[in-house]
Order: structure tokens, then sequence, then C-alpha cells
């Protein structure tokens, strides 16, 4: 239903795994993570490739493996709970999961790389394990499936090690128990590992050939962020994970309804902590109920608390998708508790149980659908959320590359099935699919690539691509403005002969010769951090009719200047400024991540330029590999 009511529409991260199973169907090498980064495994978008070859590529089959997901983790959720409890428990349970709080029905609807298939994962394993706590003499092939299921959930999202740290715990207690506990624990944790690392092999095999680079994810938060992380977590993540506010919201679902949640919640899990009381303190001797272990709900909310509050991913508190398997210890604790008045009074325990239902469903639902905005590109200006005018507009004009935000970009990809693809371009400009990074490195071809812009965009391109010196045409399409047509307003020119000119610098002179070497791996730098009042002067022996001045960082992009004014003197000793320098910061924009400048002149008799920097940067010099100029040809 939820799926109806929001057309299916992707965003552009979901895009990205609708891309990779395109790419897999076509016979590309099968990538081991999601494109452009080094975590989060290709199964989702291996299972989607599986259903584009039976369905075909569209919005609605790319939904479906995560839907599928989330039906099967009802069913797990069922078989887990009435392992641990009852079967009525189960039930309840799997009542809770069918019908979410709304933070996890959106992310059960999501494509975004595996975090609704980790939940399904994390289920099992603890399904499997709490058989085998069970068990009167422990199953060495049922824990080798543990290990090869935790294997395997660490390879597809790295919050596996939620279950990893429960898991880990519920098997100490276990070999507490037996015989002789410290062989068995050796020999437990032996198999385990094992097939932990066999069913991660993906993992394993590619961070053996580049260098572990996955473990660069993992950062501790500061020692000043613990606290932050704390309140947020509270105040902020479980609000919205228990459905009294909505992701990156700070409002109330309906009135009060953060309170109304701490009460339903606090009480059933007040209920339960004084129904198992010595079974908490057992926890702390490493024991635990093997008949009925309901303590892994409360060892699962706990682990996922410290282990988001002590990483870097804690500040995520506004949107806890990091947060999404505490659901699963969440609902084990209520089912459980729940399961207990049904025996006091079967009418207490349905009218509780329909009070959560009714709390999640008003969680999605209560005055209007909650269905999350389309993501923001620049200020307010957000995707599209239909792109049919758009793609046709394209297809018309027979443009199929275009230059634009990560957000558009993606989903536009996969909705034309690639026949319009892209150069990230904007704040956001992560590169992900390989070709297209490398169409990115083209620089010539990015100069005259039509630009698909939201309208604040617009208003800094426009002026900074006249400042270049470019002409182009303009049209507006399903809320996005097309600039194309770009090309250069002087079309033919001479680069002009720095023989005999005078130049001088404020700074590091002695690198002058750096400056129109023809190098690109040469410098002049400033030799000094930037600050204002910095300055290059050239002087030339005779007049000149100057139409381009070309500015090429090479090797220091990070070099750029932070903010730039650009003089020119004519030979009747007028001082002609090039650009406004406000101006500046929107040919910044366009060209940021780029390492050439371009500034179009149209001053005839030019007998000096200069160049100042006025801006600062506590550690950056100011860079030049390559100043050029350009007459009329």
């Amino acid at each position: 239903h939820y799926l109806v009511l929001s057309d299916f529409r992707p965003d552009s991260d979901e895009a990205v795994v609708g891309l990779m199973a395109k790419h897999i169907l076509e016979g590309q090498a099968i990538p081991t993570f999601y494109y452009g980064q080094h975590y989060m495994g290709s199964l989702e978008a291996l299972l989607t490739a599986g259903v584009f070859a039976l369905g075909g590529a569209s919005i609605v089959t790319l939904k479906l493996v995560p839907l599928l997901s989330s039906l099967l983790l009802i069913v797990l959720m069922f078989a887990l709970t009435s392992s641990v409890k009852s079967s009525r428990a189960g039930w309840i349970a799997a009542s809770l999961t069918a019908i979410p709080p709304g933070m996890l029905v959106i992310w059960s609807t999501k494509a975004r790389g595996g975090f609704i298939e980790l939940l399904v994962i994390g289920c099992a394993a603890l399904l499997l394990t709490t058989l085998w706590v069970k068990k009167e003499r422990p199953d060495i092939p049922l824990l080798a499936a543990v290990g090869l299921l935790l294997g395997f959930g660490w390879w597809v999202n790295n919050q596996i090690i939620y279950f990893m740290l429960v898991v880990g715990y519920l098997a100490l207690c276990r070999c507490r128990v037996l015989p002789n506990p410290f062989k068995s624990t050796v020999l437990f944790l032996c198999v385990g590992l094992g097939a932990f690392l066999l069913g991660g092999l993906p993992y394993w095999l590619y961070n053996i050939e580049h260098d572990f680079v996955s473990l660069e994810m993992f950062h501790r938060a500061g020692e000043g962020n613990l606290w932050e992380h704390m309140r947020g977590l509270f105040e902020k993540a479980y609000p919205i994970l228990l459905g009294a506010r909505r992701p990156w919201s700070s409002f109330n679902v309906f009135p009060a309804s953060t309170v109304l949640v701490c009460v339903l919640y606090g009480a059933v899990v007040l209920s339960w902590c004084l129904a198992r009381g010595t079974r908490l303190v057992d926890l702390f001797r490493f024991s635990i109920d093997r008949k009925h272990p309901e303590e892994q709900a409360l060892l699962l909310i706990v682990a996922c608390s410290i282990v988001f509050i002590g990483s870097s991913f804690g500040h995520l508190s506004m949107e806890p998708r990091y947060l999404l398997p505490v659901y699963i210890g969440i609902f084990l604790l209520v089912a459980c508790s729940l399961d207990r008045l049904f025996v006091k009074s079967r009418t207490l325990g349905a009218l509780v149980l329909f009070l959560f239902l009714g709390f999640h469903c008003a969680s999605l639902f209560w005055n209007g659908v909650q269905i999350p905005g389309e993501p923001v590109v620049l200020n307010r200006n957000r995707v599209a959320k239909d792109h049919r005018d758009i793609v046709r507009w394209l297809q018309e004009h027979d443009i199929s590359w275009v230059r634009t935000d990560y957000w558009i970009g993606h989903r536009l990809a996969f909705e034309t099935n690639e026949a319009v693809k892209f150069v990230s371009f904007g704040e956001h400009r992560e590169c992900r699919v390989p070709e297209y990074c490398k169409k990115s490195e083209d620089k010539e071809a990015l100069r005259f690539m039509p630009l698909l812009l939201v309208p604040d965009q617009v208003r800094v391109i426009r002026k900074a691509l006249i400042e270049q010196g470019y002409t182009f045409d303009v049209s507006r399409q399903s809320g996005y403005v097309i600039v194309y047509n770009i090309q250069e307003a002087v079309e033919k020119t001479v680069p002009l002969s720095f023989d005999g000119a005078r130049i001088t610098s404020s700074h590091g002179q002695e690198q002058l010769s750096g400056l129109h070497d023809g190098n690109l791996h040469s410098r002049w730098g400033s030799g000094h951090p930037q600050e204002e009042g910095m300055w290059i002067r050239i002087e030339f022996p005779e007049p000149q009719n100057i139409r381009v001045l070309r500015y090429q960082l090479g090797d220091w992009p990070q070099d750029f200047p932070r903010e730039l004014e650009i003089e020119l003197e004519t030979e009747t000793g007028e001082k002609v400024s090039v650009f406004e320098p406000a101006s500046y910061h929107h040919i910044r924009y366009i060209l940021m991540g780029d390492s050439v400048f371009r500034f179009s002149i149209q001053t005839d008799r030019v007998t000096a330029i200069t160049l100042r920097q006025s801006g600062k940067h506590d550690i950056l010099d100011w860079s030049i590999a390559e100043l050029e100029l350009f007459a009329p040809g």
C-alpha cells in the first residue's frame, strides 16, 4: 500500500542498485561492493539482477527485493519469537513486524544496498543461535551455520556487528555450563570464526587485494561527541524509531506522541524487567535461561545503542537508519511481555497489542501518508517527483550526457535505461558508476556538456558562463532548467607570448619561472599560506589585445585562490576590472573540483595584468601551475 501511494519512486541511491543490476545482466564484472565505496556488499544488486531478468528493469521491479525481504522478516520474527517464548508471542512479534512504525516501513521499501536484507540475515542468525543454545548437546554444524550467516552479513552490511555481539554473548553463556568450558569455548570459537571467514569470503578477498581498505570506514566518536550522540539517541533517534516523530523532524506526529510512546513502551519494558528480574541479574554472571532466552532482546537493544553512541555514525540521529536492527530486539521484547499479559487477560493483552499497532499506523498515516520528500539539491530546490517531461525533451534533442547533481543523475540514468548518463555536478559530486567517473576526466568535453540544474543553480551558473565567455540556450522542463548548446563566444584565439614581459609578485619571487613554462607539473607558489594582499603582476613591452585568460592549477587543485581579482591596465592608464569579486564565486561553483579557470576578457591595448588574492587560508599556499593569455586569432 505504501509503495503504491509513493508511486514506487526511487531516490538516486536506490537507482545505483538498479544500475548495478543492469550492468550485471549486461555481463559486466560483478562488483564486490556498492558502487563507489568499499563496504556494503552487492547482494541486493545481485538479487535485483535476477528480478530484472524475469520481469525487466523498472521502478517497480527495483523495489521487489526489499519488499520480499521485509515479508521474509515477518516469517523469521515469528519463528524466532516462537522459539524464544511461545507460538502466541511469535504471532504478536509477526504482527508488530507486519505493521511497524513508519521508519521501518520506509526502509523496508528502499533498495539502498542491503539495509532490510541485513535484518533478515541477523534475525536468521539469532534464530539458529537460539536453537543451538536450547540443545542439550551443542550442535557443531548448527554453530557453523550461524558463523556462515554472520560472515555473509558482514559482507552485506557491517551493522551485523550488533548481532555478532549478542550471538557471542549467548555462545559464552552456553559454554560456561558445559563439562569443559575452556575447551568448548576454544572449539566453538575456531568453528565459528572459520565459518565467519568463509561466509564473508567476498569481503576478505577484496580487502586482501586492496590493503584492507574497508576497515577505513570504522571510526569511533570523538570524546566530545559521546554525550551529543547519547542525547541524540534518546531525544531524537528512539522517538523516530518508535513512531513518535518522523525522520528529519523534531515535531510530534500527533500531540504528545513522544510522551505517549515513552509511557507505552516504558510500561511494557518495566513489566518485562520485573518478570525477568533474577534472569537479568544472571546476565552479569554469563548465565541465560536456555529454555526461554528472552534476554537476547535486551542484549540486542543495548548493543545497538552502545555501538551507535560510540561510532562516528552516532550523529545520524535524525534519520537513524544505522539503528534498524534494534527493531528485532524491541519487537521480541514487546512480544514476550504481551504474551504474559495475554495469560492474565486476553482482552487486556489484545487491547494493548492493538494500541501498539494503532500507534504504528498513526506514525505513517497521521495527517497524510508519510512519504519522505525528494532529496534537496540546493537551498530549498529538490529533485523533481516526475521526470517524464525532461526525459522526453532530452531524447528529442538527442542529448545523451548531462552534468547534473548526484541526486538527479543516477535516478535519471536508471529511469532512461542509461539512454541519458551524467557527470556529477554541484554540491553533491560523489562519483559512483565507473563509466561516469571516467567521463568526468574528459575536461574538454565537460566544458560543452549540457547542464541540468535546479532554479537556484541557474542564477549562479548563467553569470559564470557569461564571465567565462560562453553562449548558451536555456529550456525549462520538469521543474529543472537545462542549459545547452554551450559554445565559446570567442571562437578563434592564439596564444600570447610572454617574451619580454616583466613578471613580479608579492611572494615567491624565486618560483616565477614556473608560472608560464608549459609544464603543469611545475608551478609558481606563494610559499606562504594565503592571505589578503598577495599579488602577481605581468607588464608587457607592447600593448596587447587580450580575449581569454586561462589559469591552471595542475597538480595543486587545493591551492586555488580563496578570493581573486583580475585588473587590467591600458596604455591610457585606465584600470579595468575583469569581473566583480562576487563573480569569482560563481565561477568557482561551476568549476568546483576542476583545475582550470577560464576568464573572458574584451579589452584592447593592455599594458599590464595584476592578479590579486584577497582571501585567507591558514595552511594552503596560493599556486598557479600555468597562466596563459590568448589574443584574437
